[in-house]
């Protein structure tokens, strides 16, 4: 009875490795499917994340007052950042941004900033969201062409390193955007966000004491997965 069983096993064992290759294929990607429906099916709400995601957005400035000029050109605006949370809320939170970033124009030049804005956010049941945010930051500008001083002694104008202005900008911003992870295990958020700032100086303070500036970026806000030990 007991070789019987053994020959059972072995005709068994012999008939899988006997199977054609996209057979044993199949076998392993239904295995791998089973494990990974397995884990989806698991309470997301319990995925632990580091309190600081990863921020990045693109863009484009403009040179104006709020919604002005806002899509008359694109200048490139790149940022990327993380964000602080104040409290456990998922619906009210309030939270604040560090981020560091630069914008290139042909007409007003280029800028390095270091920014942040502090935020009020209401998150819907559906993973939709908006928040208002007050920010000030730090910033270099660059001029947009070459720059030149009058030298005295040769009666000429010589051209010079530019190494930037620097300066502080204040302003405010309005995000409207969808958190993927309120429904599903996608630790993900996409965003629109509209910024005014008001920059000063704008290289010197006799001439240009403020430069009006708008943003339009879109960004994405990915929450990183703790690692249990």
């Amino acid at each position: 009875m007991q070789n019987r069983k053994q020959r059972k096993v072995g005709s068994l064992h012999w008939k899988l490795m006997g199977m054609p290759k996209a057979n044993n294929l199949i076998i392993v990607v239904l295995l791998v499917s089973l494990t990974i429906i397995a884990e989806a099916q698991t309470d997301h709400a319990a995925t632990p994340y580091f309190r600081l995601p990863i921020r990045v957005s693109f863009g484009s400035q403009a040179v104006g007052f709020p919604y002005q000029n806002l899509f008359s050109a694109f200048n490139p605006s790149f940022s990327a950042g993380t964000e602080f949370r104040y409290n456990k809320n998922e619906t009210h939170r309030i939270c604040q941004t560090l981020n560091v970033g630069f914008s290139v124009s042909d007409q007003i030049g280029s800028k390095v900033m270091l920014n942040s804005d502090f935020c009020y956010r209401y998150t819907h049941s559906s993973g939709v969201f908006a928040d208002i945010s007050i920010g000030l930051g730090l910033l270099n500008q660059f001029h947009a062409r070459k720059t030149y001083q009058y030298n005295s002694s040769t009666g000429e104008y010589d051209k010079v390193k530019d190494y930037g202005t620097f300066g502080l900008m204040l302003g405010y911003g309005m995000s409207l955007g969808y958190d993927f992870s309120r429904k599903n295990r996608y630790p993900v958020s996409i965003f629109v966000k509209n910024t005014f700032y008001i920059q000063s100086p704008y290289f010197d303070m006799t001439n240009f004491p403020i430069m009006p500036q708008s943003t339009i970026q879109i960004g994405l806000t990915v929450k990183i997965r703790k690692h249990e030990k």
